[in-house]
C-alpha cells in the first residue's frame, strides 16, 4: 500500500515536471513583442524594423510592435532595453554605433557590448561621395589630390563621433592624408552643400546618395563596404581600390542581456527565411541596404571585431565629443 502510494507520487512528480517542462518550451511568445528602435520614424533603420515586425507577427503568433525611441545617439532606446526583462518580449533594433559607445561615452549607465545578439538584419553600405567638379575620378585619384592638397579638401559629417565622422577618420587613418572635416547637425544638411560645391567629400549611406548620383549631382567613387553594391555594380570597394578597409555599418536586432539562448535562436531562426523572399529582398534594396540576416554567432563575432577596429581608430585620432 505504502509503496503504490510512493510509486504514484513519483509518477505524479514526473508527469507534472514533463509537463512543466513542456509548457515553458511552448511559453514563448505568449504575448506581444515589441521592438524598440533608436531613430525616428522613417529612418532606415525604422523601416527595417517595421519589415521586420511585419515578417515576424505571423510566424511567432503574437503582435510584433515598433516603438521609436530616439535620442543621445541611440543611447536613450539602448538603455531602455538593457534595464528590461530578459524574456525577449524587448528587443532593441540597433546599429552599429553600440560597437564603439563606450569608447566615446564611458559613463553610459550600461554595458553597449552586454546586449544578447539575434541577427544582423542588413548591411548599410556607405559610398565615397564628391562634388561633381572634383578632378578625381577614383579613390586613387582622391588620394593623390588629398596628399598633394593637404588639409584643403573639406569632408562634411554629422559630427564627432557619427558613422560619416569614423568612416572619415579611418579612410585617411588607411591613407596617409588629411582632409578638414566640417561637423553639420544632421545628415540632410550635408548633400545640399555638397551639391552645391561647398564642401567635397561625404561619407554618406548609401539610401541617401543614390538618387544623386543616378541624377550627376554628385560622384560616387566607391563603396565602403565588404562587398559591391547591388544598385551600383560597377562601382568598386574601398578595399578593390586598393585601401585596405574591410568593413560595414549594420543594423540588427538584440535582447536584453542574459537573454536565454533558445529565445535567441528561436527569433534568429525565424528570420533567416527572410533572405527566401523576393518581396523582402525588394523592400530591403529599396531602402538602400543589403540584407544579411546572420544569426546569434555571427553578430557576436561582427560586434567584437567591430569593437576591436573603431576603439583602437578613436583612441588613435584621439576623438571625443567635447
Amino acid at each position: 500500500m505504502c509503496l503504490n502510494i510512493a510509486a504514484s507520487a513519483v509518477l505524479t512528480s514526473v508527469g507534472g515536471l514533463a509537463k512543466a517542462q513542456g509548457g515553458a518550451q511552448d511559453v514563448y511568445p505568449s504575448r506581444p513583442i515589441k521592438i524598440i528602435v533608436q531613430f525616428p520614424p522613417g529612418t532606415t533603420p525604422d523601416t527595417l524594423a517595421r519589415i521586420v515586425a511585419e515578417y515576424l507577427q505571423p510566424r511567432l503568433g503574437q503582435p510584433v510592435v515598433v516603438d521609436n525611441r530616439p535620442g543621445a545617439a541611440g543611447n536613450i532606446a539602448a538603455d531602455f532595453v538593457a534595464k528590461s526583462t530578459p524574456d525577449g518580449y524587448t528587443l532593441l533594433l540597433g546599429q552599429s554605433g553600440l560597437t564603439w559607445a563606450s569608447a566615446l561615452f564611458p559613463k553610459l549607465p550600461f554595458d553597449p557590448l552586454a546586449f544578447a545578439p539575434i541577427s544582423v538584419l542588413a548591411g548599410v553600405p556607405f559610398v565615397v561621395t564628391v562634388r561633381k567638379d572634383l578632378p578625381v575620378k577614383s579613390v586613387q585619384e582622391l588620394v593623390a589630390y588629398a596628399k598633394n592638397n593637404p588639409g584643403v579638401l573639406a569632408c562634411g559629417t554629422s559630427g564627432n563621433g557619427s558613422p560619416q565622422h569614423l568612416l572619415a577618420e579611418l579612410f585617411m587613418n588607411k591613407t596617409g592624408t588629411k582632409m578638414n572635416l566640417v561637423p553639420y547637425k544632421g545628415t540632410n544638411l550635408i548633400m545640399p552643400d555638397l551639391i552645391a560645391g561647398r564642401i567635397d567629400v561625404m561619407f554618406s549611406a548609401a539610401d541617401g546618395v543614390l538618387p544623386h548620383i543616378q541624377a550627376g549631382r554628385v560622384k560616387g567613387i566607391a563603396t565602403v563596404d565588404n562587398r559591391r553594391l547591388a544598385a551600383l555594380p560597377d562601382l568598386p570597394t574601398l578595399a578593390e581600390s586598393g585601401i585596405p578597409v574591410n568593413t560595414m555599418m549594420w543594423v540588427g536586432l538584440l535582447s536584453a542581456p542574459n537573454t536565454p539562448p533558445a529565445i535567441t535562436r528561436r527569433i534568429s531562426d525565424e528570420l533567416r527565411s527572410m533572405k527566401n523572399s523576393p518581396a523582402i529582398l525588394q523592400r530591403v534594396s529599396a531602402a538602400g541596404n543589403d540584407l544579411r540576416v546572420d544569426g546569434p554567432d555571427e553578430m557576436r563575432k561582427t560586434i567584437s571585431k567591430d569593437h576591436e577596429v573603431w576603439t583602437q581608430l578613436i583612441r588613435d585620432a584621439r576623438i571625443t565629443l567635447e
